[in-house]
């Protein structure tokens, strides 16, 4: 929706060569206008800052809004009609953030809901420090406002540890957070209405138990600790499966997922690594497997890397290649290619022979 009475404060601009130092000017603002009949307000400033209206909007349903957002908690209350927020907080102070997220649990006592949570710090140049209590009071701030979709970005420079908490209500939660160490899950609770979990950037140290603490689960992308000596899936609901392992103690994954159609494995272990996979539907393979240590094949020869892929093509045919047009399948036929990435070893030194070698 564009607003064209808004009004937007420019930065400062610098004075001449030679004036002295570059003062910095106000942070630029967008002024939301007051919508006396508007329904429903979708607003994405990026990095702008967001300045409410103070007065009523008693028409307002629902509100969207992203970017540096002050005062929300504030002007909800003046949208006595308002039943939908979905809000994403950018690169706003960690204990600003924090005290904005507490504030809004008192609307949501009156019947709010909070569709979608978005926090996400890194997008401008700001370099917030923040400890590891205070990145887990946010976590548990974000949590009491039971959001259904909540999206966590950040980009940290120092490593963080932190308890994940339940998210009962979330059906999607997507975190990148660079440098993140979630130690358990502070509960016993269920996510009992999570079907999409990816955990990218940071690390769980207890893959199983978060997989059993998601009944309804189909999508999962993680990254397995160091730590991690065992891998287990088990689940009865997981469609698609993205785990990453590089660097860890690993010795065995195991799993067991009866209507598992994706799996995205990529790994950096050793070669007694083991690996045990039940997906009797499985349709589409990525497999990255690079061995920590030299792996020995035979005579001069070692196993660097090994891929395994499924690729689509309509070009192919019970194993034949086939013109193009009418004679093209109508559904891509499946075919799984083997990468052995392979190299030789010669006079007690490396001499890198390349050689790729491919099965289909």
């Amino acid at each position: 929706m564009e607003f064209p009475s808004a009004r937007r404060i420019r930065r400062s601009a610098p004075p001449p060569d030679g004036a002295g130092s570059v003062k910095p000017g106000r942070r630029v603002e967008i002024a939301v206008p007051r919508f006396l009949r508007t329904t429903s307000i979708e607003l994405d400033a990026h990095l702008l800052r967001v300045k409410l209206p103070d007065a009523e909007l008693p028409a307002l349903e629902r509100l969207s809004l992203s970017g540096n957002i002050v005062d929300l908690a504030a002007f909800l209350n003046r949208c006595p009609r308002l039943r939908l927020l979905s809000v994403t907080y950018r690169d706003l102070e960690p204990s600003l953030l924090e005290a904005a997220l507490v504030a809004l649990k008192v609307p949501l006592g009156l019947g709010l809901i909070v569709f979608l949570l978005g926090i996400e710090f890194g997008q401008s140049h700001e370099n917030y420090d923040v400890e590891d209590a205070q990145f887990a009071s946010i976590l548990h701030a974000a949590s009491r406002l039971s959001p259904r979709e909540l999206v966590f970005i950040t980009d940290f420079d120092r490593c963080l540890r932190a308890d994940l908490p339940c998210f009962p209500n979330a059906t999607s939660i997507t975190m990148t957070v660079r440098s993140v160490y979630f130690t358990r899950q502070m509960s016993n609770d269920q996510f009992s209405a999570l079907e999409r979990l990816s955990l990218m950037g940071c690390t769980v140290r207890d893959v199983s138990t978060m997989v059993y603490q998601c009944p309804c689960l189909r999508v999962l992308k993680m990254n397995a600790d160091t730590s991690t000596r065992d891998i287990t899936v088990h689940s009865l609901s997981l469609q698609e499966l993205e785990l990453v392992a590089h660097e860890t103690q690993c010795e065995g994954i195991n799993i067991t997922t009866p209507i598992l159609e994706q799996l995205k494995l990529d790994l950096c272990a050793s070669s007694d690594l083991s690996v045990s996979v039940s997906a009797p539907i499985l349709e589409k393979v990525s497999w990255r497997f690079a061995y920590s240590t030299l792996a020995y094949i035979f005579g001069l020869w070692f196993l660097q890397k090994l891929e395994v892929d499924t690729i689509e093509d309509y070009k192919y045919k019970d194993g034949e290649l086939i013109n193009e047009g009418e004679d093209a399948c109508s559904q891509p036929h499946r075919v799984h290619v083997v990468s052995l990435h392979i190299f030789a070893h010669l006079f007690s030194k490396y001499r890198t022979m390349p050689m790729r070698c491919n099965e289909i």
